[in-house]
């Protein structure tokens, strides 16, 4: 249970300071996108969670030898440096090599399989969870209709700008 109030509060420092520069640019309380930020908010948990479970299904068939509870303490706790500087221009791209790192090495010491094995069973997580999100998005993206062209486009796009003026005013 601490490693998921852990992941809990990790998760919500990078949420709160992308909220707090908003606000302090004049943004207003109820927004589009302080309700997506809201909305990511258990998103970015589950997504760690479903992670971390098909990191472990991989870890498994290399022969990692402890249960889920250690491949999710070595998901969330090398996910920290990338979760807390994403929104800092190139150290971001430098943090996730930084905790795809420590989570071969923290899988490697906490499953205990080579470091060789964890790579394998990262690489086939890596792909299969490709695999499936271009499948479960392309089946949503086939039934989701188009309503920037349909008969009603027009008149949803003008109480959308209204709304936001409303908002903003």
């Amino acid at each position: 249970t601490f490693i998921l109030k852990y992941l809990a509060i990790l998760t919500l420092i990078p949420l709160l300071v992308i909220f707090a520069i908003g606000m302090a640019q004049g943004g207003v309380l109820i927004s589009n996108f302080n309700i997506i930020l809201l909305l990511s908010y258990p998103t970015i948990i589950v997504s760690t969670l479903i992670e971390a479970g098909l990191f472990h299904i991989f870890i498994k068939v290399v022969r990692g030898k402890q249960d889920f509870s250690e491949t999710c303490k070595a998901t969330i706790y090398s996910s920290t440096p990338y979760l807390l500087l994403f929104l800092v221009p190139f150290i971001n791209f430098l943090s996730l090599l930084y905790s795809i790192f420590l989570m071969i090495i923290g899988l490697s010491k906490l499953q205990k399989v080579s470091v060789r094995r964890v790579i394998t069973a990262f690489i086939l997580a890596i792909l299969t969870g490709m695999v499936l999100f271009f499948l479960i998005f392309s089946l949503i993206g086939s039934k989701i209709p188009d309503w920037t062209t349909g008969p009603y486009s027009k008149e949803l796009i003008q109480e959308g700008k209204e709304f936001i003026g409303q908002m903003q005013s």
